[in-house]
């Protein structure tokens, strides 16, 4: 199947997605995305004010070139079930993919090969789930961050000989009209919809998830005393019995001025959320069982800061600075200005001058107030070159001529999206005309640009453009292809109410849960309490269907080409 019948049948065109909340990982980051890409073919970083370099890393790894989106996310509290489950509704109905898999940065993909674990995976039934099971690695002795950053999976090479209990993390086998409904459960575990329909949820055996929860003492300090305070942060208005417990025991210890000590750091392992049993030791429950690296040469161990002091110092700073999400600058009533897609976009280019055509007052002004270190200009200011030109709202012949006013100043991108939905045929001609003007869209930062939109006129229609000259003929047809099957295809979206939005998860309104929650299944969450033996922990509480499966279909590898073949 080819990406341009894919997408205009409303079948995935995208195989395998990845989507990772993340918050200081930098002595990891780059191996798992590194490694995990070679499984998915786009990976979606929710960046949650990482303070140690890990947001620089990720910015690194996309100015490659690989295949990585990065969600700037400001909300300091552990809602990662709500976040989740938002970049979830946002990413999938405009990648389309058939797979998506939940995973943390400390979780890197182990199967034979890709094929054969999709194999596996496209025999769980549409809008069903995937179980990969954990196998937790334990550090033997206290290592550098620098030494784990540049090798991880080469220097933790012993796990765990059982899990007590056994944890596994869900891969969506996506069903389109879920999309809207579908609530990725806490830590991701499980998913379900919120109709309160069962979601088939199905263990896979032949493939796994090396777990590496805890690194160093330095690491794990920084995890714990963050991680507890953001669980209170969200729970302050209800609590649930044992949620994270783990993390609470051994921040309690290290604020009543008991460290952790470098020669505990493999009992610690060892114990990390496992049910309390007596004789516990590295000598009787650790077995060498090292798992080959995907990620090549690591680049950016430089760009990692490690230090646990400052990583809890800068949290608690941002915690009392109010870190809701919600502040926005003014803008008239009735206003729907939506700066995230165009804050990555600029960010991602390193833009430090930014023009604005048409009606632009308000967009400037609100641009300006969040993004002070970039200067905004008019489109027909000419007083200075511009690295990207914004042209919101706006008719095609608009557009056409605005371009040609700024002469010298012709910028490196251009993000453009009319007022109302156009048809496949206008599409066409419009793309053919700004290919006549020299600009080709980029398939990329198009997709990314309308996934991170929370109004449906960038989701539908907002297009990135480069100069013709950096994309060659034949890829820019299947680019053009594509984005003209796309806008044929359904695309069901309720636009949040007019306001200012200047990063991605704003609409969550997470200032207004007041502790509110998705109820999670407990007896699959990490929530739950699993020092009480008789506590049921694990998948219970989730369906599991363990009947044979359906032979797997063989379509994937034919997507995936049509994907590569666009993209690259």
């Amino acid at each position: 199947m080819t990406t341009e019948t894919a997408a205009s049948s409303g079948t995935a065109f995208l195989p395998a997605m990845a989507i990772s909340l993340v918050k200081n990982e930098a002595d990891l980051i780059e191996a798992s995305v590194r490694h995990n890409l070679a499984f998915v073919d786009l990976m979606v970083v929710i960046d949650n004010g990482s303070t140690d370099g890990t947001r620089e890393i990720l910015q690194a790894l996309r100015d490659e070139g690989l295949p990585l989106v990065v969600v700037d996310d400001p909300i300091v509290g552990h809602y990662q079930s709500e976040k989740v489950s938002h970049a979830y509704r946002m990413f999938a109905p405009v990648f389309n993919p058939a797979l998506v898999y939940l995973l943390d940065a400390d979780e890197f993909v182990v199967a034979r090969d890709r094929a054969g674990l999709e194999a596996l995976l496209r025999a769980v039934p549409e809008g069903g789930a995937a179980l990969l099971p954990w196998r937790t690695y334990v550090p033997l002795r206290d290592y550098a961050a620098m030494d784990i950053a540049r090798d991880p999976l080469g220097l933790l090479t012993a796990r765990r000989r059982r899990e007590e209990p056994l944890y596994h993390k869900a891969v969506i086998r996506r069903r389109a009209s879920d999309d809207a409904m579908l609530v990725v459960d806490q830590g991701n575990h499980a998913v379900r919809l919120r109709s309160g329909e069962a979601v088939r949820h199905v263990h896979i055996d032949e493939a796994y998830l090396a777990h590496l929860p805890v690194r160093n003492v330095e690491q794990l300090t920084a995890k714990v005393v963050n991680g507890w305070h953001a669980c209170q942060v969200r729970d302050q208005a209800q609590r649930v019995p044992g949620e994270a417990y783990q993390w609470q025991q051994l921040s309690d210890r290290i604020l009543a001025g008991r460290p952790l000590q470098p020669a505990e750091v493999t009992d610690i392992a060892l114990n990390y959320a496992q049910r309390e049993r007596a004789g516990r030791s590295a000598a009787a429950d650790v077995v060498e069982d090292p798992v080959p690296a995907r990620y090549g040469t690591i680049r950016y161990v430089h760009l990692g800061r490690h230090s646990a002091v400052a990583k809890v110092a800068l949290a608690m700073l941002a915690s009392r600075q109010g870190g809701t999400g919600s502040q926005v600058p003014d803008a008239p009533q009735g206003t729907a200005i939506d700066l995230a897609p165009a804050l990555s976009l600029l960010r991602g280019c390193s833009a430090r001058t930014v023009a604005i055509g048409g009606d632009s007052s308000s967009w400037a002004s609100a641009l300006r107030a969040v993004e002070r270190e970039v200067r905004v200009v008019d489109a027909d200011d000419g007083s200075s070159p511009v690295e990207l030109l914004i042209l919101p709202a706006l008719r095609h012949d608009q557009c056409l001529e605005v371009v040609p006013r700024m002469r010298d100043r012709t910028p490196c991108r251009i993000v453009w999206w009319p007022a109302q939905r156009r048809t496949p045929e206008t599409v066409a001609a419009e793309l053919a005309a700004w290919r006549a003007a020299g600009w080709a869209p980029d398939l990329m930062a198009t997709m990314t640009y309308r996934a991170l939109a929370s109004y449906s006129a960038e989701r539908h229609g907002a297009v990135v453009l480069v100069p013709a000259g950096d994309v060659a003929d034949e890829r820019a047809a299947v680019v053009r292809s594509l984005l003209i099957a796309l806008e044929a295809a359904p695309h069901p979206w309720t636009d949040p109410a007019p306001q200012v939005l200047w990063h991605p998860l704003q609409t969550l309104h997470i200032a207004e849960l007041g502790g509110r929650r998705e109820t999670s299944h407990a007896g699959y969450s990490m929530a739950v309490n699993c020092k009480s033996t008789d506590h049921s922990c694990g998948t219970s509480g989730i369906p599991i269907d363990t009947r044979p499966l359906a032979s797997p279909k063989s379509e994937a590898p034919a997507q995936r080409r049509g994907w590569q073949q666009a993209r690259t």
